[in-house]
């Protein structure tokens, strides 16, 4: 498997979603599976954190330029 640094994760993950308006917890929890296997990494609570926080930085940019 790929091991891809925090940045790269969380780079990726907000161009996946990228155009989203709205993500509910459950949906949230689908991404970070779909990023996993999207970018080859390993299913873990730290990658889920990486993506988690990108979703929190995107949806908090779209907020601060609404």
């Amino acid at each position: 498997k790929t091991t891809e640094n925090s940045e790269t994760i969380k780079f990726k993950t907000i161009q996946f979603i990228m155009g989203t308006k709205y993500l509910n917890r459950d949906q949230v929890e689908q991404v970070c599976y779909i990023m996993c296997d999207k970018l080859g990494i390993e299913k873990s609570e730290d990658n889920f954190a990486h993506v988690k926080e990108a979703c929190k930085i995107y949806f908090g940019l779209q907020a601060s330029i609404s």
